[in-house]
């Protein structure tokens, strides 16, 4: 059985939208997330035409560390940065 994960377009925090998205950390590397609790997401290459897909902004790191700066987490795999 395959499984579908959602698709979502990551932008850059420092757009004008992260008032109007929600901000993660976005872990590239699903061997950090060792008990599966974080979401896993396709990301968009582009924004969609019809808003198929949502958008979320890419968290910077927070002084205290990665994954530590309050933000929750998503995996996405091959992740490019945000477009």
């Amino acid at each position: 059985m395959a499984t579908s994960f959602k698709t979502v377009r990551v932008i850059s925090a420092a757009t004008d939208r992260p008032n109007r998205v929600p901000t993660y950390n976005i872990s590239t590397s699903k061997t950090a997330d060792v008990h599966n609790q974080w979401p896993t997401y396709l990301q968009a290459t582009g924004p969609a035409a019809h808003h198929e897909y949502a958008e979320i902004a890419a968290g910077l790191t927070g002084p205290t560390g990665r994954f530590n700066n309050g933000l929750k987490t998503v995996y996405i795999a091959g992740y490019t940065g945000p477009v």
